[in-house]
């Protein structure tokens, strides 16, 4: 069969189809008039005009490429009608059974009718595939999937990190870790969409933990880690929407509308180390370990992407706490033996707080215990005089009048680092009815314990 580059069919070229008509009978379509369900029906003498006008006709100029037709009649430019509507009216049958022209590209070619249908299947389902996509279009759908790019991500930890002070159970023992934002993780694309479509991620977490962890308004899961007595807990956020930090506790979704074509997901991660139990001075390598999974779904295809937290090493050191100041003095003042008239037992003359200075302590707890000469029963916990005057003894109190301490007891200090201060005050107490003037002058000596 002939071709031309014209978008008219030239009838010289036409190849005559064998079909039955309303007879019954077979005939030769060139001396037969085309089906009157693809057209009106005309004479022998109406065909031959039509011919002659498709030849000097100007409306041939205005045949485009590109278009279906399907009718048994040859016009000069013929009736271009979609797929879509052929079918809605009715004339699908019509369409296989009689003359199917397809144009493509500015050729044509003109095919017979059913006995040759298997010949050409391709035009067939190429016209079948034009109605479906012209209802997904009618009804604002379309077709999406979601594509993994990077099987897994992994929060970058420090080669090592020292643990100075361990602190109690389900506090954290590192601030936030490795956060960064990991641009491209997964794509989704989406084709002939009339309006939103959207992906959705999700969060993907162990089964269990070993309790929770809260910090700005948000409850985080502490996942074990191989180290007996540390944990981790996760805050993810996908991207671009700006969402915030989300607490990894358990599987979360969410939709976000994609932008078209396509879109690519990106994951901002951090992690952060809570101690779970008691740890002894030492070196500990946490492991690599999965902790959750990162998935981008859409239409039901799921691209999921492995969450790891990376290696790193705790170096806990032997506890240990020094004092940078080696005494303190207490200037007690001067009071007149007349000041002391509330009897044995009463109490006068604050005087300004006095500090000894840390220098380090990685230990988990502090306590000091204060030895003196004790004074007479029964305050045998104040400091005896060992000045002139009588009647009289001192007392030490943590932080100006919150506990007394007692001589040759232990208080319990917050552990300070390196320039902290562990704060005391003094004062004077009477024990005896009369109180003699005189010198008085009393020494401490301060043990510091900590483990």
């Amino acid at each position: 069969m002939g071709r031309r580059r014209s978008g008219i069919v030239p009838h010289q070229r036409v190849v005559t189809t064998r079909s039955q008509g309303a007879s019954g009978r077979t005939g030769d379509d060139s001396r037969r008039l085309p089906d009157r369900r693809c057209g009106e029906r005309a004479t022998r003498h109406s065909v031959i005009q039509a011919r002659r006008r498709a030849r000097s006709d100007t409306a041939r100029s205005r045949c485009q490429p590109h278009t279906i037709h399907a009718c048994g009649w040859l016009h000069a430019c013929p009736r271009r009608e979609s797929i879509p509507r052929l079918v809605s009216e009715g004339h699908r049958m019509n369409m296989l059974k009689y003359l199917t022209t397809i144009r493509v590209g500015g050729h044509a070619r003109l095919d017979r009718g059913m006995n040759n249908l298997m010949s050409y299947p391709r035009y067939i389902v190429f016209a079948l595939l034009l109605l479906l996509s012209g209802n997904a279009a009618a009804q604002g759908t379309g077709n999406g999937w979601c594509t993994t790019t990077q099987p897994s991500v992994t929060i970058t930890l420090p080669a090592s990190i020292t643990i100075q002070n361990q602190v109690p159970v389900g506090t954290p023992l590192t601030g936030w870790l490795g956060t960064n934002y990991i641009p491209i993780v997964q794509t989704c694309y989406y084709i002939n969409i009339t309006g939103p479509w959207t992906y959705s991620f999700q969060i993907g977490v162990p089964a269990s933990g070993a309790g929770t962890y809260s910090e700005a308004g948000l409850n985080y899961t502490i996942y074990p880690t191989n180290v007996t007595g540390v944990g981790v807990v996760i805050g993810v956020t996908g991207t671009p929407t700006g969402e915030p930090m989300t607490g990894v506790v358990a599987s979360v979704q969410s939709p976000y509308i994609v932008a078209y074509p396509y879109q690519s997901i990106g994951w901002t991660t951090q992690a952060k180390f809570i101690q779970t139990g008691p740890l002894s001075p030492g070196t500990y390598t946490i492991n690599s370990q999965q902790v959750a999974t990162l998935h981008a779904t859409q239409t039901g295809v799921d691209a999921p992407s492995a969450l790891w937290v990376g290696t790193t090493q705790f170096i806990i050191p032997a506890p240990t706490c020094s004092l940078s100041t080696s005494s303190a003095t207490f200037n007690m003042g001067t009071l007149v033996t007349s000041s002391f008239n509330g009897g044995v037992g009463h109490e006068y003359g604050w005087v300004a707080d006095q500090s000894l200075i840390s220098g380090g302590c990685n230990a988990n707890t502090v306590s000091m215990t204060f030895a003196g000469t004790a004074a007479a029963a029964p305050y045998t916990n104040a400091f005896a005089n060992n000045g002139t005057a009588t009647g009289v003894a001192m007392e030490l109190w943590q932080a100006s009048g919150s506990q007394a301490i007692p001589n040759g007891g232990a208080i319990n200090f917050a552990p300070q680092g390196a320039g902290g201060p562990y704060t005391f005050s003094a004062r004077y107490i009477q024990t005896a009815p009369t109180v003699t003037a005189g010198s008085v002058n009393a020494t401490v000596t301060v043990t510091v314990n900590y483990q």
